[in-house]
């Protein structure tokens, strides 16, 4: 890998990690960006540069489309989450409800939740 190349995941790296940490604080993006001294011009661009980097690793729906259960439908609106950046996501989607997983979801939650909202339809 180049220079060039390590300074660029370097920096997606670092800005992932800041993503996720205003995402856990629960604080707006403006009052991140300024707690933090960021500019919110520089928090979106690179919000929007880990998504671009996500989207280039996405697996195409035809092969995945056998996998999924009876009964449920993939979901192939987009996400336009953080959080959809930051680790591989999985939307369920049941009646009008939409419940995004990723590999650190309970599955005892996920359970309990999916039958609430089946319940609900």
């Amino acid at each position: 890998m180049s220079r060039r190349e390590t300074s660029k995941n370097d920096r997606l790296s670092q800005w992932r990690e800041r993503l996720q940490e205003r995402n856990a604080s629960g604080l707006s993006v403006c009052e991140y960006c300024s707690e933090k001294g960021i500019s919110k011009n520089a928090y979106y661009y690179w919000q929007s540069k880990l998504r671009a980097t996500s989207e280039e690793g996405l697996v195409p729906i035809e092969s995945i489309s056998s996998q999924i259960p009876n009964g449920w439908a993939l979901c192939t609106k987009p996400v336009h989450s953080v959080d959809d950046v930051i680790s591989p996501i999985l939307p369920i989607e049941i009646g009008v409800s939409r419940v995004l997983v990723d590999n650190q979801t309970n599955v005892e939650l996920l359970t309990k939740v999916c039958k609430v909202l089946v319940g609900l339809c």
